[in-house]
């Protein structure tokens, strides 16, 4: 949306795009278009406007409203870009928003009925989610919150690959995982000794936290655990474990979140993989993925 008059607006605009601030440059696509009288401009900067937006919304979890957003800017596209020739640049990308569409959709399931969150293949639209707001935090520099969403897709994993068993971490129920009780916890004590060392314990875990749930998963012979080191997995767990958004007072430096978001995305990838004859892993990445940079 270029003209002679608000360029230097919409470079702002641009720029706040590029550092993730979808508000910031909402808000000036937004005063362009209630300052112009150029129709054509006011239906191009609306445009820009609402891609802010869904953005925006998206990045904290208003799914219904970056839905709401998606069809407003899609219905603008196949009525106006024919005749706005500076809209040509969003209508290029209208397969990607039709394809943000189906993941907002699956998004809005998921938080009404949370049950679908482990399911395959709707439980990957969460993971997804996690992971691509991960990056955006990590791009501005947020490694804490970067590190605790990179947290949160690591227990989605350890949840996920529980729940093909019968078990749900909150309130685990083993005798749903077709194996002999007695004998998966004769297996985890001894995963667990090689990781803690000597622990004493009368029980399988419950509720099951984190690396107990990766344990688990190991008494059970789950892939998910393939090539794991479970000694450095422990280690930049309890990393994260010390951090100022988790239990303590430490901030995340560069490398150790980068070593945090390596563990995490070869579990994540080793997810897709379990799964790879029920999900398109690529499909849903490029779903999530946002538009950049602005067109």
């Amino acid at each position: 949306p270029y003209t002679v008059f608000g360029d230097l607006e919409v470079e702002k605009a641009r720029d706040l795009y590029e550092r993730h601030d979808y508000a910031g440059a909402q808000r000036i696509f937004n005063q362009l278009e209630a300052q112009v009288r150029d129709p054509n401009l006011i239906t191009v900067y609306r445009a820009y406007g609402f891609l802010c937006e869904i953005y925006e919304a998206w990045d904290n979890l208003d799914i219904s409203r970056a839905r709401t957003n998606v069809d407003h800017l899609l219905n603008i596209l196949e009525r106006f870009s024919p005749s706005v020739n500076q809209l040509e640049p969003l209508y290029s990308l209208m397969p990607i928003l039709s394809e943000h569409k189906k993941a907002l959709e699956g998004l809005d399931n998921i938080f009404n009925n949370e049950k679908l969150a482990f399911n395959i293949p709707d439980g990957f639209h969460f993971a997804f989610m996690l992971y691509h707001n991960a990056l955006r935090r990590k791009a501005q520099g947020k490694l804490d919150t970067a590190c605790l969403l990179l947290y949160r897709l690591l227990e989605w994993i350890e949840q996920h690959r529980l729940a093909q068993y019968g078990i749900i971490t909150s309130d685990p129920n083993y005798s749903k995982s077709d194996v002999d009780e007695i004998e998966l916890f004769d297996k985890y004590k001894k995963k667990r000794k090689d990781v803690y060392g000597n622990v004493s314990m009368s029980d399988l875990p419950n509720p099951i936290a984190l690396v107990d749930g990766f344990l688990t998963l190991g008494a059970l012979d789950d892939d998910i655990v393939d090539g794991l080191n479970w000694q450095a997995f422990r280690g930049q767990v309890e990393i994260r474990n010390r951090s100022i958004y988790a239990h303590g007072m430490s901030k995340i430096n560069e490398k150790s979140f980068n070593a945090f978001k390596a563990t995490v995305e070869g579990r994540f990838k080793k997810a897709q993989e379990i799964t790879d004859t029920d999900i398109n892993a690529d499909a849903f990445n490029d779903q999530h993925k946002f538009i950049a940079p602005l067109p």
